[in-house]
């Protein structure tokens, strides 16, 4: 069964429900902190950060990530995005390509062409001593034409 999944910013009234998403970051997070990060992205300046949700058309929430422009010298100003948690519960497989489009497109949106996506350190309860800073897994020009062509 597939599932159709929506991409849209988190709402504020969302922000309970995503919580349960985001533990899976960490499940030592609390729920006030969540709360901060949340209302802080895209609260000062909506274009620069924000929080993305792929969701069900009735409300089921399947994956989010939060996102921010960022300016660099070299690589034009890309698009960063981080924090990503999925949960593929009953979306027939499609949760993470669907979340790799959401940032592209995403990404097409606020920075035009650059996508960076980051993967945080793990959790506390997993981390190794010495573990390093984040690191980027994916860096690209989304307008590569190679990118254009790969059939979904």
């Amino acid at each position: 069964m597939h599932t159709r999944l929506v991409a849209r910013r988190l709402p504020p009234e969302r922000l309970e429900r995503a919580f349960a998403l985001v533990r899976a970051l960490d499940p030592a997070l609390s729920v006030g902190r969540w709360r901060a990060f949340a209302m802080g992205a895209g609260q000062q300046s909506p274009g620069e950060t924000g929080i993305t949700v792929l969701e069900t058309p009735d409300g089921y929430l399947h994956a989010l990530f939060s996102w921010r422009r960022v300016d660099r010298l070299l690589e034009g100003p890309p698009l960063v995005a981080e924090n990503l948690a999925a949960a593929d519960l009953g979306a027939g497989g499609q949760t993470a390509s669907r979340l790799a489009a959401a940032m592209e497109e995403q990404a097409r949106a606020v920075s035009g062409h650059n996508l960076r996506v980051e993967l945080g350190r793990q959790s506390r309860h997993e981390r190794r001593p010495g573990a390093g800073p984040r690191r980027p897994i994916s860096s690209r020009r989304l307008s590569d034409p190679r990118l254009l062509h790969r059939g979904r």
